[in-house]
């Protein structure tokens, strides 16, 4: 449902773009009052000689029947339309141009001069009703991951993180010859590191079908800061710091006490 849903959203967006890039051109089906007080915002028609046949400036281009500013007057309206119909009985073969197609371009918007309106409706309808299939989607899928108690590893699994970041910290800070522990900490970092990194992976697709997207960019945010305390006060022990290492163990503790109280109050 969801494939269908953001499907129908793609597909609506495109249809509603494609016929707005038409809102201001106008057919010559309506009445003349349709058009009161518009001009046109680009050439209009082909001017046609005795036999028909385009008139070519001295350049080779075709000659517009109506250049761009004039007005649509009755006269002007009454030439456009026996001009239609003279290139719609006797199409002419120009290299390079494309022949009018009876439509021209004005320099206000109206629904009712919109031939495309009804596409233009259907879009937002079909956007809506894409919307309303992915998130039905999504609250099915949110209540399988509820059910399933994979929220709640997910959470087990950041308890565990910020118990042993603390103990770490606890242990180096009680510790009499700190440089001796440090490739303790680097070890146990790094263990630490690896099945953080599997167990969001593993969790990802839960946390996101079950928080709304700003609440999912807290935690995330608020996760990466507890992954990069905890990355550098690896590194910090590597380079035989240890204070440096038990500050960040510390800090990293905290942010991942301030991930686990954001998602405690989102599932």
């Amino acid at each position: 449902m969801r494939l269908a849903g953001n499907l129908l959203v793609a597909l609506s967006l495109i249809a509603g773009v494609l016929s707005a890039a038409t809102a201001y051109q106008v057919s010559l089906d309506h009445g003349n009052e349709v058009y009161e007080g518009l001009v046109l915002t680009a050439a209009a028609g082909l001017r046609l000689d005795q036999d028909g046949k385009p008139v070519l400036s001295d350049k080779g281009a075709p000659e517009p029947l109506l250049v761009l500013g004039s007005p649509l007057t009755s006269d002007n309206l009454k030439k456009l339309r026996a001009n239609q119909k003279a290139l719609a009985a006797n199409p002419p073969e120009i290299p390079g141009y494309r022949v009018p197609n009876g439509k021209i371009r004005v320099q206000k918007f109206s629904f009712a001069r919109w031939d495309q309106s009804w596409i233009f409706a259907c879009s937002v309808g079909g956007m809506i009703l894409g919307a309303g299939l992915v998130r039905t989607a999504a609250s099915r899928q949110a209540t399988v991951h509820r059910e399933s108690g994979k929220s709640e590893d997910l959470l087990k699994a950041l308890r565990d993180a910020r118990q042993r970041l603390s103990q770490l910290q606890q242990h180096l800070d009680s510790a009499g010859d700190k440089i001796a522990e440090l490739p303790h900490v680097v070890d146990d970092l790094s263990q630490l590191a690896g099945d953080l990194q599997v167990n969001f992976l593993d969790h990802l697709e839960v946390i996101r079908s079950l928080l709304s997207t700003g609440k999912m960019a807290e935690v995330m945010e608020s996760y990466a800061v507890a992954e990069r305390f905890s990355n550098r006060a690896r590194s910090t022990a590597v380079d035989q710091d240890p204070y440096e290492s038990e500050r960040c163990l510390a800090a990293a503790a905290e942010r991942m006490s301030h991930t686990i109280e954001l998602l405690e109050q989102s599932l």
